[in-house]
Formats: C-alpha cells, sequence, structure tokens
C-alpha cells in the first residue's frame, strides 16, 4: 500500500502532463507507437489496435503495483500509430513495464485475448475466428529494469506477436471469364502447430494447437508483394514465436457454387512477419512463390518455393545458393519442376534419410548442383517419376535410389564419395521393386551406366545410346547418343560396324583420309575437333552437328575438308559446325541426284592465306554441268570469316546446278577481311548452268550482311 501510494496516475492530457510535472522529479511519460512502416500497408496497418493496457511492476517482481485496469489508471488509446502514458513513479525506484494493444480492450467480452497480468501473460482464442479479420491485429511491448531518476521520458515501439499469412492471386480475370462470381467470394484457412500464449515479458510463447478460420469475405485491398499487386484472397493473424518455424496451410476458396481448395506443407512463419503465398490460386494454375516480408526480415524466398510446388505442383527457378536441414517431398499427383539456375542446394543433416523424396513428377535441370554428405540425394518411390536434364550431383553413398518408380536421365554430372560393400552406388534399384531407370546423357565418376545397378546388373542405357569411358582418374563414364569416338581407331571400327548414330566424344586425328559408306548421323559431345586428312560421307542419308572440321590436308596441297562425291547422296545437313583452313573447299559435293542440302548456323574460316573456296556445291554429270530442278539448297544462320582472295583464292561461296528458285539463302554473316567483299565474284551463286544469270549485288546484300 505504501508503494501504491507513491504512484498516481494522469490523464492524457496536456494540462494533465505539465502538472504532475511541477508535482514531482518522477513524472515518467512513456510514448508508445506502432511500428513506422505500417503507415503505408492497407491490410496490417495497425489502425484498428487504438486501446492500449499496460502494468508496471518493480523490477523483477511479477505482481504488478499498477495495471490500466486499476482504479483511476487512465484509459489510453493510439491515434496515428501514437500513444502516451504519465506515469508518476519514485526516484531511485526500478521498474519492469510491460505494454499491448488491441482493437477491444479488457473490457469487452469478444475480446479474444485475455490478457493476464498477474501472470505477464496473453492467451488467445481461436474459437470464434473468421479468416480475414483485421480487427484481431495486436501488438505487445515492454520496458525493463527502468530505473527512474527525475522527470524522464521512454520511447516504446511495439511488435506484433503474430505471423500475417496472406494469400494472393493474379488470375482473377481468368477465373471471372470461367464463371467465378468475385463479389460473393469467400474464404476460409487453418493452420497446425500455432502457439496459445505469449510471454509479454520474454515474448516466449507456449502451447499448440491447430486453428481454424471460418470462411468469410476476401479483403478489398490488394495484395503487393515486391512491386507486384495480387488480388487478395486472405489475411490471418498466427501467434508465433520470435524464430522462424513451419505450419501447414490449408485454404479454401468459394462463391457458393465453385469451391477449390490448396493445402501447403511446411510454410514457413515468424513473428512481425507476413508470408504472402502468391500466384495462380483461382484457375489451379499452380505456381507459388513466397515473400517473408518484415516489420509486419529479408525474403526468402527459395524454400518456399521448394516446399509450396513439391506438395502443390509448380516451377521453381533458384534465385540464390541455399542450404536445407529438411527433406523436400513431392506429392504423389503433383509435378514439379525445378530450376537449379546456376545455383547451389547443399543438404546438411546428420538426420534425414535422403534430400528429395519423390512420390509424384519431378523435373530437375541445371545447371548447378545439389549435395548431401550424409545420405543419398533422391529416392523415386512407387508411382513417381523423376527427369534430370543438367544438373551436378554428389552424395555419400548414392545419388538416386529408385525404389518403385521410373527415373530418366538425359544430362548431369553424378559422383559419390565412398563404396559400399566394394561398388559405387550412384544409381541404386530396390531389389523388390527395381522401378525402370533409362539414361540418354550424363557423365558418372567411378560408374559405368551400361552395367544397370552395381548389385543387380543390367543395362540402364536406352537403346541407340552408349557409354564412353572418357577419364581414368577417376574412371568417368559418359552416355552419348549412338556408338562413341574418342580415337582415330574407335571411329573406324564404329563406321566398320555400321552404327547409324555415331558421337564423338574427344579431339581426333587423321592420318589418312576417313570414308563413311553409309548413311550416318555424326554428332559431337562438347567440343570435338577433327584434324588431319579428308572426310568422304559417300551415303544416302548424311547429318553432321558440331564438328570442328580443322582438317582438309593432303601431300597434293589441294584437299578439301569435306566431300560428297559418290553421287549416292540425298539428303545433306551440317548444322552447328566449324570449317577452319582447309587447303581448298571446307565442302565440296557433286553429287547431281541431291534432294536436299541444309547448312545452318554454321562457320566458315580461313586464317592462313591459300583456301580455295568455303562452300562448292557443283553437280555434275560425269565431266559436264547438270542442272537439278528439283534439289534444294538452304543456308542460313552461318557466318564467313575473311572472304578476300587471299584466303578463298575462287570464292567464299560457289553454287552451280541448283535452281535460284530452290535456293534458300538468308541471315548470314560476313566479317573480317574482305567483310565488304559482297560481290557475284565472291559469292558466284548461278541459275542451274545458266552462268550468265547471278544472284546480284543487290540480292547477295539481303542474304548476307556486312559486319
Amino acid at each position: 500500500m505504501a508503494v501504491a501510494g507513491l504512484m498516481a496516475t494522469t490523464a492524457c492530457s496536456r494540462d494533465e502532463m505539465e502538472s504532475a510535472g511541477m508535482n514531482g522529479d518522477g513524472v515518467v511519460t512513456f510514448s508508445a507507437r506502432l511500428p513506422e512502416q505500417l503507415q503505408t500497408r492497407s491490410m496490417g496497418d495497425g489502425q484498428t489496435a487504438r486501446k492500449l493496457t499496460y502494468a508496471v511492476y518493480a523490477a523483477g517482481e511479477q505482481t504488478p503495483l499498477l495495471t490500466s485496469e486499476s482504479e483511476g489508471a487512465p484509459a489510453v488509446e493510439f491515434t496515428d500509430l501514437k500513444a502516451q502514458l504519465t506515469l508518476r513513479l519514485t526516484t531511485g525506484k526500478s521498474y519492469d513495464v510491460l505494454f499491448w494493444a488491441d482493437a477491444y480492450g479488457q473490457k469487452d467480452e469478444s475480446n479474444p485475448y485475455k490478457v493476464d497480468y498477474q501472470a505477464q501473460t496473453v492467451t488467445v482464442d481461436y474459437a470464434a475466428a473468421e479468416s480475414n479479420d483485421e480487427s484481431r491485429d495486436a501488438f505487445f511491448g515492454s520496458v525493463t529494469g527502468m530505473k527512474v531518476t527525475g522527470a524522464m521520458s521512454q520511447d516504446v515501439t511495439l511488435v506484433r506477436p503474430f505471423a500475417q499469412v496472406n494469400v494472393g492471386t493474379d488470375d482473377l480475370e481468368e477465373a471471372v471469364a470461367g464463371g467465378l462470381q468475385s463479389a460473393a467470394l469467400a474464404t476460409s484457412m487453418s493452420a497446425t502447430n500455432v502457439p496459445t500464449t505469449l510471454n509479454l515479458l520474454n515474448g516466449t510463447t507456449t502451447g499448440s494447437t491447430s486453428v481454424d478460420f471460418a470462411s468469410h469475405a476476401v479483403p478489398t485491398e490488394s495484395l503487393v508483394v515486391s512491386g507486384r499487386t495480387y488480388t487478395y484472397l486472405a489475411m490471418n493473424y498466427l501467434l508465433m514465436g520470435a524464430d522462424k518455424t513451419t505450419t501447414n496451410i490449408a485454404f479454401e476458396f468459394t462463391d457458393g457454387a465453385t469451391t477449390g481448395n490448396l493445402t501447403f506443407s511446411n510454410v514457413p512463419v515468424q513473428r512481425n512477419y507476413r508470408t504472402n503465398i502468391i500466384g495462380s490460386v483461382l484457375t489451379g494454375d499452380v505456381d507459388f512463390d513466397i515473400d517473408i516480408d518484415p516489420g509486419f526480415g529479408e525474403p526468402d524466398h527459395n524454400l518456399s518455393q521448394l516446399l509450396f510446388a513439391a506438395e502443390n505442383g509448380g516451377t521453381v527457378e533458384l534465385e540464390e545458393n541455399m542450404t536445407l536441414e529438411q527433406e523436400i517431398t513431392v506429392a504423389e499427383g503433383k509435378k514439379m519442376e525445378l530450376n537449379l539456375n546456376g545455383h547451389d542446394i547443399v543438404f546438411d543433416s546428420e538426420e534425414l534419410y535422403t534430400a528429395f523424396n519423390v512420390n509424384g513428377d519431378m523435373v530437375i535441370n541445371g545447371p548447378g548442383n545439389i549435395s548431401y554428405k550424409n545420405g543419398g540425394i533422391l529416392i523415386v518411390n512407387k508411382n513417381g517419376s523423376l527427369v534430370i536434364n543438367g544438373g551436378d550431383f554428389s552424395s555419400d553413398v548414392n545419388c538416386i535410389q529408385v525404389y518403385g518408380g521410373s527415373l530418366a536421365i538425359n544430362g548431369g554430372h553424378f559422383s559419390v564419395t565412398q563404396m559400399v560393400d566394394g561398388h559405387w552406388y550412384l544409381l541404386n534399384q530396390l531389389d523388390s521393386d527395381p522401378g525402370t531407370v533409362a539414361i540418354k546423357g550424363g557423365t558418372f565418376v567411378n560408374y559405368d551406366p551400361a552395367t544397370g545397378d552395381p548389385g543387380r546388373g543390367g543395362d540402364f542405357l536406352v537403346e541407340g545410346y552408349s557409354s564412353v569411358k572418357v577419364s581414368d582418374d577417376p574412371a568417368t563414364y559418359e552416355v552419348i547418343e549412338g556408338a562413341g569416338a574418342a580415337t582415330a581407331d574407335e571411329l573406324k571400327a564404329a563406321i566398320a560396324e555400321g552404327e547409324p548414330v555415331i558421337t564423338l566424344v574427344g579431339d581426333i586425328a587423321l592420318s589418312e583420309v576417313l570414308s563413311f559408306p553409309k548413311d550416318v548421323t555424326l554428332t559431337a559431345q562438347g567440343d570435338v575437333t577433327l584434324t588431319g586428312a579428308p572426310v568422304y560421307f559417300n551415303g544416302e542419308n548424311t547429318v553432321v552437328r558440331g564438328i570442328h572440321f580443322a582438317n582438309g590436308t593432303s601431300s597434293s596441297g589441294q584437299a578439301s575438308a569435306v566431300y560428297v562425291t559418290s553421287q549416292k547422296c540425298r539428303t545433306l545437313v551440317f548444322d552447328n559446325c566449324t570449317f577452319s583452313n582447309a587447303q581448298w573447299d571446307a565442302i565440296q559435293l557433286t553429287d547431281k541426284d541431291v534432294e536436299s542440302i541444309e547448312i545452318t548456323n554454321c562457320t566458315f574460316r580461313n586464317t592462313v592465306e591459300g583456301g580455295y573456296r568455303y562452300i562448292h556445291l557443283e553437280l555434275r554429270n560425269g565431266s559436264d554441268y547438270y542442272a537439278n530442278a528439283q534439289a534444294k539448297v538452304t543456308v542460313t544462320g552461318c557466318t564467313f570469316e575473311n572472304v578476300s582472295s587471299a584466303y578463298c583464292k575462287d570464292s567464299a561461296v560457289t553454287i552451280c546446278g541448283f535452281m535460284h528458285d530452290n535456293l534458300t539463302i538468308a541471315d548470314n554473316v560476313v566479317k573480317g577481311a574482305g567483310a565488304d567483299n559482297i560481290t557475284n565474284m565472291m559469292f558466284w551463286i548461278c541459275d542451274g548452268t545458266n552462268f550468265g544469270k547471278l544472284f546480284s549485288t543487290e540480292e547477295l546484300k539481303t542474304m548476307f550482311r556486312n559486319e
């Protein structure tokens, strides 16, 4: 009673504050504020939490000396997010002061927040909670160990004890066009693992419950996230602690006739942050993102994107490297696409058995890395499917385990750090339910996928593909289309076997002329160069992609890089190839019955003086020139460097025997020495065998542009 008698309360008018100051040196004015950034928000602007309650304690004690409910204590409300409270306290004493602000006040029986200043707690009642109820916004704060030294002022900034969970959509117009009645739209939400009690002094939370927010009309404001505007569908407050945790959210929207449901597992939530679930919610084109917005901290997009897409389907493109301690499970019936986008995912836990559990459909695209040093990276369960198109996968004992599902690998790099029972288990099948593994690409360290599961055997390669050993230390195998060749002898052996597809996986030097007597598709894995003697393509149908021909040398000094002269060719394709420094022509073709020639996205480059032509298509019937009225030629997207007579003595391009109407020549570039030499002497293209009818310089400049 003696201590209480030393404390007098004053109202909040200016006159009363001044009077209190004149009567003693122990007057303390508390200036309570809500966070300034709230002024810029609509939902969550803090304007509903107007009533301030408080309690004063001797420092370190739990029994209040005074509360806002004490007889004669002033009632305090916020105006423009600010409020003032003036108390006369004893000079030389120290105090703790607790604050709580909500829309109700403690005398309102409908208040969902029970403030117990004896226990220094607030307990939340969610029984009558409705979705999108801004009146449930509230704030708390405290001042501890405050020593009164005379008349003084004390600023107090209150913060939310809640995570604000929002749902926004970008497809309202599409949904309305499909019949949704936006004026009748209402939403509900449920959440798990929500604390029930807040300690006002230290901010800790206790209790755990599942919360259901009953259906209510959607907010009328817009939800703005990272500068983009969404239609607000739901907003709810969940009591949370200071550290980030996760909850499971179930969300439902309805207009009375149409109802939709979505679930989100492991949604990250944190006190005084908003968690924004945004995407195309109403039409079912699920592609969710998340923005965790502080002040209710930095955004935390990637983990939430992974969790949402795994649970509901959708595409995730990483924006930064990530370190995770929890498993990601792709739900059955959902499809998740993960674009690593050049970033890394590192799983760092000693408790997880695997990093990704695939029960639905998953696609992984590189470049980027996924690693887990304490276990496997991916398990593909029954009814699950996994497609890997790229990326680097490194783990402790296995990269991928197939437990009844299907695995397709089209690219990527795979390795493990240790053997198990004498085997390198990069890929592993469950004996009782092995599922399927189909490989068309990728690089595998200490493991040949043509040998299948290390314990079960078999062959994981798709028909038409093979594995080639590309390194010995460590032993590394690369899967390529067709037969693989890293040496001239391997290439000759593939030709002798009549392989329809041959992939070069290393540079090859030809000491003698090389002939392909049959149809072939010749490709390169990576940057591959052929040097030395000429190459003859003698089949009817030839496709060449990605090869660098730096060959075309002979003792005569008049060798071309590529010859098509057997009079058997019908179709010929060169795509994305490079031709450099042949003694004579880069491509020489004379087969009169050819039907189609395509030369696309190729580069022709002589850097040594003395070459004769780059492209030489000259149809011959014996020793006579020949005109083929049906044959078609396409030359597009190519680059011709150094077209002067020093590097191309005759011409850069000579085409004879093909009708002008059957030629498609466009989007080509001429550069380097002689780049301005676009004339019909350097690009000599006649109409059939009419040598007097050449494309004019003006016409040529629409086909070749100077750089």
